[in-house]
């Protein structure tokens, strides 16, 4: 009887042995998932591409690639999710050569954009730390970053009037609130005031915006100084 009672003793333990293997795997395989989200906190990132010459790149952060599809020049990749605390984020060529890398800390529930821009043997990320807080009734919020190459330093004004000012190569502005609508966006140099490149877009209420200069000073083609604005929300 005795000896009954053990061999079922020793199948339940056993069988419990198993199942507890099993929920060990499981677990172990979700730690290791770069891509299961599943009960944790995240944080949203996107590239932008303002690098003339870099190619179609991707955004890596601590060895985890963040866009799925490579982002051109002129582009972004829009906002992908990934884990919080300190990283180091990679923008990478399409050989998966490191082009740039930038160490940061990711916030919950925070919204970063990454900006590669520069030109072979000198590519920068610039680190942004997307502000997606409603504006005040009417108002919307503005950022500008300097992205363009050989523009040493720039003016953003918006409908004719100075919104920033003396923006160097890489600068990155706080937000600026401002009254909603649609403006001509006009890029001109420090100093002579001249016109580098302009462009209309509407403002909505309660939206918070990055304005950034595209291309190269002096640059012809697809390498033409542009001004692009991209919203954060």
């Amino acid at each position: 009887m005795k000896h009954i009672f053990k061999k079922i003793d020793s199948k339940r333990i056993s069988y419990v042995l198993f199942i507890l293997m099993g929920l060990t795997l499981v677990t172990s395989c979700k730690k290791q998932d770069d891509y299961n989200f599943e009960s944790t906190v995240t944080a949203s990132v996107r590239l932008v591409n303002a690098s003339t010459d870099a190619g179609p790149s991707t955004l890596y952060v601590t060895d985890v690639l963040r866009t799925p599809n490579a982002v051109n020049f002129g582009s972004n990749s829009g906002y992908n999710t990934t884990y919080v605390g300190d990283v180091t984020a990679e923008a990478k060529g399409s050989n998966n050569n490191v082009l740039a890398s930038a160490n940061t800390t990711f916030d919950a529930d925070g919204n970063y954009t990454f900006l590669l821009t520069g030109t072979s043997g000198s590519y920068s990320l610039l680190t942004l730390s997307d502000n997606t807080q409603a504006a005040a009734s009417g108002k919307a919020k503005v950022r500008f970053v300097q992205a363009a190459p050989g523009l040493t330093s720039a003016n953003l004004l918006m409908g004719g009037t100075a919104l920033f000012s003396a923006q160097a190569f890489k600068s990155v502005t706080d937000y600026s609130e401002v009254t909603a609508g649609t403006y001509v966006f006009s890029i001109t140099n420090t100093g002579s005031n001249t016109l580098l490149a302009t462009t209309s877009f509407t403002l909505q209420a309660g939206k918070s915006y990055i304005i950034y200069t595209n291309g190269i000073s002096g640059g012809s083609g697809t390498t033409a100084l542009t001004v692009n604005v991209l919203a954060n929300n």
